[in-house]
């Protein structure tokens, strides 16, 4: 056999030279280049529509490249432009400014990460005893809560979130204290610890300065158990956060809009004469229903407690059993055991703040009953039964099942 195989190749025509005319050669580059400016202008149009924003009421996002944990537990809606600023520009401004805002407060507040140069409540409570000095906004929020001791019982609030959080109802038995003994007796040390001034109390030395004060058999129960959280915002964290953001958003001089977490913390940031309206919720046969709308203006921090979720979807802080017995973060600072006066309680104010009006509320709801006069000086709505209460004449209240079975009549309390 021949080592040397066949050349199988086809008989191609000889290639020949070809002398193009430059007068189309320089066409055609005119041409490609025509080609690509109408392509770059069509998409820089396309990347501009994207990014436009058009004049009116429209959700504002974190940026997404931030990283802000917290920001999808809230919303913030301007009324972008109605300043007379560019709508375009304005949106842009503002979230550069909600973003930054959100990283900080997640940074100041945070009770699990710590972060360089940043004196946060994780920082506060893993330097028991020492004199530090925290950040203005968590210096605030501390005063705000020293007339309580809710700030101690992280580790009662946290017992109840491994409910909320978990999978199934036998999960969630197993960190009640209400169905599991063991529990119920960790409950109780959690509790004298955190009631008592002598295991655990926070001095508030001005200038920013503060010296959290543990005992050492306090420290010692915390370190067996693997408790970090001394001080903690717990079930009001989100109310601080609220406050934090929408000050600045404020003295950034953005006023027109609302922010809100899908917890129940609501800033209204200015009185630009826009009117805002908050459904009130009530229960009926284990399913919440909006039962009235509450309309307002100007500047306010609103406030909505409740015993149940409004979305299945955000257990975030609830659970219900099969059964329909409801778990909540609403617990007695006697006890450790859950308590609340009613199904749900709005309240709101002009001056004060979130973190403020809702630990003025908490005194109100974590009752056996509600006490009304304990919400002086606070605007309130809340169902009871077949009745809607408020106790302020400038809000208007609309039932919004008129005609039907849940129909409310709305009473104005003295």
């Amino acid at each position: 056999m021949s080592r040397k195989a066949k050349d199988k190749r086809p008989n191609l025509p000889k290639v020949r030279e070809v002398s193009l005319d430059d007068r189309y050669l320089t066409l055609r580059i005119v041409c490609l280049v025509l080609m690509i400016c109408v392509a770059v202008t069509m998409f820089a149009v396309g990347i501009s529509s994207l990014l436009s924003k058009e004049p009116g009421w429209q959700e504002i996002s974190v940026s997404s490249a931030a990283d802000a944990p917290i920001a999808s537990e809230f919303s913030l809606t301007y009324n972008l432009g109605a300043a007379g600023a560019s709508a375009t520009a304005e949106a842009k401004a503002l979230t550069s400014l909600y973003t930054t805002a959100m990283n900080s407060a997640y940074e100041i507040f945070s009770t699990s990460e710590e972060y360089e140069d940043v004196q946060n409540l994780y920082y506060l409570n893993s330097h028991p005893g020492e004199v530090i000095t925290v950040d203005a906004a968590l210096y605030a929020a501390l005063e705000a809560f020293s007339g309580s001791r809710l700030q101690f019982y992280g580790g009662v609030y946290r017992l109840y979130q491994n409910i909320f959080l978990a999978a199934d109802d036998l999960e969630a038995s197993y960190y009640d204290p209400a169905l599991d003994e063991s529990t119920a007796e960790y409950l109780q040390e959690l509790v004298a610890f955190a009631s008592d001034e002598e295991a655990v109390s926070l001095a508030l030395l001005g200038g920013n300065t503060v010296c959290l004060c543990v005992s050492e058999e306090y420290a010692a129960f915390a370190a067996e158990y693997g408790l970090t959280n001394f001080v903690d915002f717990s079930y009001l964290t989100n109310a601080v956060i609220a406050d934090y953001v929408a000050d600045e958003l404020i003295a950034g001089g953005y006023t027109l809009g609302i922010l809100s977490s899908m917890d129940g913390f609501h800033r209204s940031l200015g009185d630009s004469g826009e009117s805002y309206s908050l459904s009130v919720y009530a229960l009926s046969d284990s399913e919440a229903y909006p039962a009235a709308t509450l309309t307002y203006s100007g500047a306010a921090a609103v406030v909505s407690l409740r015993v149940f979720a409004l979305d299945d979807d955000v257990q975030l802080q609830h659970y219900t059993y099969a059964d329909g017995t409801l778990r909540h973060p609403y617990f007695s600072l006697e006890t450790g055991e859950q308590l609340a006066a009613l199904d749900a309680l709005t309240v709101y104010s002009n001056s004060l703040g979130c973190t403020e009006v809702a630990l003025q509320a908490l005194a109100a709801y974590i009752a056996p009953e509600l006490d009304p006069l304990a919400l002086a000086g606070l605007g309130y709505v809340y169902c009871d039964g077949s009745t809607i209460h408020y106790n302020d004449s400038a809000v208007t209240i609309t039932d919004n099942y008129e005609g039907t079975s849940l129909e409310k009549q709305i009473v104005l309390d003295d």
